[in-house]
This record gives C-alpha cells, structure tokens and sequence, in this order.
C-alpha cells in the first residue's frame, strides 16, 4: 500500500474508533456561475460572494496541515473560475488529491487543466434524449468530447447521475456510456435540496418505477458490473429511500464538510443557508470546521456518494473497497 493510502487508512481508523474529527473529504463550491440551466438546480439563479485566488489558497493550506485528502471542487462551473489551474496545482503542491466535478461544457476547452488532476466527475443523466432534455440541448455531445479529453490526457473518469422521472427507465444507458469510457457511476436521488429548481416535485419518479430501476443497478451490480461505482449496501439503501431511513450515523462534520463560493463551512451542502455556519474567511477553516462536528443533523440521505463514506466508517467492507478505489 502506497504511502497515502496508508495515512488514509490510519486516518479512517481514528475517525472511527477514536471519534477524531478531521477534514479527509472536503466538496468545495468554487463559484455558484454556471453556464447551464438544468432542469432541477437554481444555484446559477443564486448570485453569491466569491473567494479570491489568495483566500482560497490560504484555505488550501489549512486543509493540508489537517490533513485532507482530497478536494472536490465543484460549482456553478468550477471552470468558469480563470484561477482554477492554479488552485489545482496549489492542492496538488500540498499533496491534496483532488477531482473537478464539471458539467462539462468547457472541459475539451480546457483540457490543460485536466494535465495535473487526478479525477473528474461529470454528470450524465442517459442517453442524448434524456440527456439534452435534463440540461440543453448539444449537452449530451459536450459529455462525449468531455470524455474523450478526460481519456486523452489520462484522467480517471466518473459519472454522477440523478434519478428521476424523466430517466428512472433508462438508466442502462447511463452504464452503456460508462462502458465506453471505462467511467465509473454514482447514483443519487432527486430531492428538494437548498438550490433546487423551484418546480423540482415534477422530477420525481414514480415509487415503483423508482425502486425497479434499483432492483435492476442491484441485479446488475450482483453480475459483477464494475462500472456502478456504489456498492450493495448504497444501493439497497437508495432502492428503500426515503421510506426507510436506515442510515445510523452521518460522517458530514466528522470527515467530510461542505465549503461554498463564499466561504461558509457546513456539514453538507444539504445544510446550506439551513444552519448557522461559519465563514473560514473570517475564523479560518480549523475553526469553522470544528464549530459544526456533531450538530445540524439532516433527516436522511439521498446522495450515494456520501452514504458510501458513511458505510465505510460503519467497517461495510464493499463500502471500504469502494472509497480505496475512488478516492
């Protein structure tokens, strides 16, 4: 095991059994700008407070004396930030893994920048269809490109994909496009989250529709499909979600926490503008960070992504060889 991912491993074990909290995880909204309009998201509606080049490297370097392993910087568009390349390369310079979760518009436009991540995430929602009708039209096309600049330059490629009415019966096309470029996909749910589009109910899917789309990504995943990132236990829990809140202990605040464009620190993005949150700008991020540990509890969960981490700190042994893979 390399070097890293032992001191990730040490740093779980603390977590778990010696209830140290530290930043392992950090999604870091870098602009709330996006140059699309998806159908379930207002956040490009939701001017907000950037933070400059200086602040953000400033963070970077309390993230890094923490001991953070990776960043995902996401948005709005994190591409739309001029500053990017030299954020990415500030983090990778403090030894910071880091993924840019994109919508991938300007990804083969500035696939430089790809040169020196170590992962990125775009959201795919099916087949071009589904895909435009979610997000605009020529989308679907952007993801290609975006996937073949993310192949050319040798960056490990994941999809993110929200289940909903309009592709809850076309998910294998989803995997279709992972098994093309060797990506791997994270499932999540729709949901009325802080940002949503305002008329976000009509996105959701039918129940039974719903929980057969899982039955099937389940039977799948039994097969042995490698390109469905979640393990079993996510899956299973998603395919019950929300009616069975099943998910015992929440990570957010312990090894994973939210900054957003202006530099206030929450437990989770699902938490945003919920909760009275500090802004590291002001108290520093050791300082905002520690202020939200084992508080603000959310309902439930609904993003697979993070319900991996959760089962991984409660020693799920797939959850475990899921989070060694993608992180």
């Amino acid at each position: 095991m390399e070097s890293k991912e032992f001191k990730l491993a040490l740093s779980l074990f603390k977590a778990k059994f010696f209830k140290k909290t530290l930043p392992l995880v950090v999604g870091w909204a870098l602009t709330n700008r996006c140059n699309y309009r998806c159908r379930y998201c207002s956040r490009y509606e939701q001017a907000r407070e950037e933070m400059t080049t200086q602040e953000v490297l400033k963070v970077i370097d309390e993230l890094a004396a923490m001991g953070t392993y990776k960043i995902n910087f996401t948005g709005g568009e994190p591409f739309l930030r001029e500053d990017l390349g030299d954020i990415i390369g500030y983090a990778k310079k403090k030894k910071i893994k880091v993924m840019i979760s994109s919508n991938v518009e300007l990804v083969p436009k500035k696939s430089e920048l790809l040169k020196n991540n170590d992962s990125l995430s775009i959201s795919v929602e099916g087949g071009e269809q589904f895909h435009d009708n979610l997000r605009g039209k020529g989308s679907y096309n952007e993801v290609l490109a975006a996937g073949e600049a993310a192949k050319k330059n040798g960056v490990k490629l994941f999809f993110s994909t929200v289940i909903n009415r309009l592709n809850v019966d076309s998910l294998s096309q989803v995997l279709d496009l992972a098994f093309k470029f060797k990506a791997v996909v994270f499932f999540s749910v729709v949901d009325k989250l802080p940002l949503a589009a305002r008329n976000i109910e009509e996105l959701y899917p039918e129940r039974s529709a719903y929980q057969q789309a899982l039955a099937k990504l389940i039977e799948q995943k039994k097969k042995g499909n490698r390109y469905i990132g979640d393990s079993l236990p996510v899956l299973n829990y998603l395919k019950n979600w929300p009616e069975q809140n099943i998910l015992l202990y929440c990570v957010a605040g312990h090894i994973y926490c939210r900054i957003e464009s202006g530099g206030m620190v929450y437990r989770c993005g699902y938490l945003l503008d919920q909760v009275k949150a500090l802004n590291c700008r002001e108290v520093g991020f050791k300082k905002a960070f520690l202020s939200i540990a084992e508080k603000s509890k959310c309902r439930d969960c609904w993003c697979g992504s993070r319900i991996e981490i959760n089962y991984s700190l409660a020693l799920k042994l797939d959850s475990i060889r899921n989070i060694v893979s993608s992180l």
